[in-house]
């Protein structure tokens, strides 16, 4: 979260997926920088809410119970009217050679309308997710710009991700 707070400037415009990971990225902005924060997630808003100078874009739909974010079609038609510089991504795996996956099919159209409106799209995945894929695929290993895990992943992954050109820092705190 430190590390990927780090990509939130003045002025940018970040999309945030919902979920735990992004949270740790919220909770490690300054509260002085003044940015714009877009989420579909309800405690991703309410975290965004918090920081005292974030214009915050909370985009609806009908609300997943389990993720506790916004889905369906009107969630997507609204995302796609916004320009992001970054968006922080999670997933529920990531295999290097192929790309992110998800359990719930619902998050994955949220998830593949974020990369598409963004300039950045920066995978915040700890050593855990790289285990095994998810039942269905989300974003391609290409459209990922930039990976942040931490210290644990084990080296087969990171010779992995070096094999896929696919840039990463490995963080002490994700």
């Amino acid at each position: 979260g430190r590390e990927a707070a780090n990509y939130v400037t003045p002025g940018s415009v970040v999309f945030f997926g919902p979920g735990t990971t992004p949270l740790a990225v919220i909770k490690h902005i300054s509260d002085d920088v003044e940015f714009t924060g877009v989420t579909t997630g309800l405690l991703t808003a309410v975290a965004l809410c918090n920081k005292p100078k974030a214009n915050v874009i909370h985009i609806g739909g009908t609300i997943h119970p389990s993720s506790l974010s916004s889905i369906h079609s009107i969630t997507m038609e609204f995302s796609t009217k916004f320009h992001a510089n970054i968006a922080f991504l999670s997933t529920k795996s990531f295999v290097p050679s192929q790309g992110t996956y998800e359990a719930l099919l619902p998050l994955i159209e949220i998830k593949k309308t974020a990369a598409e409106v963004s300039d950045q799209v920066i995978l915040l995945v700890d050593h855990s997710k790289f285990v095994n894929r998810s039942m269905c695929k989300a974003l391609s290993s290409d459209e990922i710009d930039l990976v942040i895990t931490d210290s644990q992943i084990d080296p087969t992954f990171v010779r992995q991700m070096e094999e896929n050109d696919i840039s990463y820092i490995i963080a002490e705190e994700i």
